[in-house]
């Protein structure tokens, strides 16, 4: 698997890395894999309502998930990574994943939360009819990413704004 990468040395939490080893498997339950599996429902994305909610859209294509990428590559400096389409995005976050570097080893650690906090994010919109601006969950993947960060990649993180 080309992004072994980015499951390993990956200080981002474990539910996180759980999840993102999901979604990098294509098992999390998006609205179209479950109406393939015969469930009948609104296939529309509840994150940006213009689209059909695939594990494409929801994490390369809408325009919400963009938003929030777009502020946290800006934060973490690492702005030549605009997803296209799904596959381009990946494939350059496994690129840029792969080396110890502090940024390497944020990116891959942003990666993680930013995945896992949009599936919260939808899934709460789904279950709980609340939701949150994009500001907040970035704030939210910066702050775990600065809590969880060794000593090599806080000094990185320090000297990044906000």
């Amino acid at each position: 698997m080309d992004w072994r990468c980015l499951m390993f040395q990956n200080n981002a939490r474990p539910k996180a890395i759980f999840i993102m080893w999901l979604q990098n498997h294509g098992r999390l339950l998006t609205k179209d894999r479950l109406k393939r599996w015969g469930l009948h429902m609104d296939e529309t994305c509840v994150l940006c309502q213009a689209d059909k909610e695939t594990r494409e859209h929801l994490f390369a294509e809408c325009s919400y998930a963009n938003i929030l990428w777009n502020k946290l590559s800006i934060w973490a400096q690492v702005h030549s990574i605009v997803p296209n389409t799904w596959i381009q995005y990946f494939q350059l976050i496994i690129h840029h994943s792969k080396w110890k570097t502090a940024s390497a080893m944020l990116l891959k650690m942003m990666y993680a939360e930013y995945i896992h906090v949009l599936w919260r994010e939808r899934n709460t919109r789904i279950f709980e009819g609340a939701s949150r601006e994009h500001k907040a969950l970035a704030r939210e993947v910066v702050s775990i990413c600065y809590f969880r960060a060794d000593k090599k990649v806080k000094g990185l993180i320090q000297n990044l704004y906000f």
